[in-house]
């Protein structure tokens, strides 16, 4: 193939992918369900890039390729968003080269732009997989996505569920903490700041818990555009039964009626949770990859200058051997110079 030459998405890009590009991969499930139409049209926006970022793939004169990510400042990462290929003359080999150039290049950028950690969540094979292995995406964690439609969800008054304050983040991110091994803490690498609510790139973010005296023992936050939602939940060990009472009260207090689409991700390290989310209403629909790739921040080496201490240099002897003494140079044996 012949080379690959990789550059930022433009306005005047979007008519060519909409008519070029024969597959795209998703690769932030659930999240990327939540995805407003107009996301590429942003990212080829200077003031929509700090929400969306994109890239596509030159090859001969034409579009092979593009990569679109999300970044999470607060979790000092960006999320591949989604892959997409398209060609007459590329197969699935080409496609692992085009987007292998593409997360080279991304990478690069998220560097420079601050980001610790690239993240992804993915088919367990096929071409992105491949790419994503191939730039040094390192899978930690497995998941089973679940889908929920046409749920009917009352709003049962329960007075030990209350909707999240501000003020809750840290003792939701001890709860995750408490829930969440220690491997997979080093690679998810979230702050407090990632159990925020409010609005979060046109997203409205809310969160409902269970507290047992000053602790909280059960969580669920509820991301939401339009009628598709996303939910994230987490108990103590030895609590997930508390999901079938808190995950259908979170959902009606969000709004949710039968007409919306609802998603959850369950990891197998807390695959408890599956028969009570199942109990309510979810359907497992895919198996996915929790994926990380590090990044080293390229950074300039300071100029070190020598910090002289006033009165740490002793004088020199009034009858110094001419060796001992250069025009410019300070000569003591006893010197204290500090770098």
């Amino acid at each position: 193939m012949a080379t690959v030459s990789v550059r930022p998405l433009t306005v005047s890009d979007l008519p060519s992918l909409r008519s070029v590009l024969q597959a795209q991969v998703p690769l932030n499930y659930p999240q990327t369900v939540l995805d407003h139409r107009l996301s590429g049209f942003l990212a080829a926006l200077p003031y929509g890039r700090r929400y969306r970022q994109a890239f596509v793939a030159d090859v001969d004169g034409a579009i092979a390729g593009f990569a679109e990510f999300q970044p999470e400042p607060w979790n000092y990462r960006w999320m591949v968003a989604r892959l997409g290929a398209g060609s007459t003359e590329l197969d699935g080999a080409d496609w692992v080269a085009v987007w292998r150039e593409l997360l080279r290049h991304a990478a690069r950028v998220a560097a420079m732009a601050g980001a610790k950690r690239l993240g992804a969540t993915a088919p367990g094979e096929g071409p992105a997989y491949d790419a994503l292995r191939q730039v040094g995406f390192t899978p930690y964690a497995q998941e089973t996505l679940l889908l929920a439609q046409g749920l009917q969800v009352a709003d049962r008054e329960q007075g030990f569920v209350r909707e999240q304050e501000p003020s809750d983040a840290w003792s939701i991110h001890q709860l995750y903490h408490l829930a969440t091994p220690r491997a997979i803490q080093y690679a998810d690498a979230f702050t407090s700041n990632h159990w925020d609510v409010g609005r979060r790139a046109g997203l409205r973010v809310r969160g409902f818990l269970i507290e047992r005296g000053q602790e909280v023992v059960a969580y669920c936050q509820v991301i939401s555009r339009g009628h598709r939602h996303v939910i994230d939940a987490l108990t103590q060990q030895g609590e997930s039964h508390l999901l079938e009472i808190l995950v259908p009260v979170a959902l009606a207090k969000a709004g949710i009626t039968e007409k919306d689409t609802i998603w959850v991700g369950v990891p197998d390290y807390h695959t408890d949770y599956l028969d009570h989310l199942e109990e309510i209403g979810f359907r497992p629909s895919s198996r996915l990859t929790l994926m990380v790739k590090y990044m080293a921040v390229p950074a300039e080496a300071p100029e070190l200058r020598p910090a002289i201490i006033p009165g740490a240099i002793d004088p020199l002897p009034i009858r110094a051997p001419s060796y001992s003494s250069f025009p410019g140079t300070i000569h003591a044996v006893s010197s204290r110079i500090v770098q």
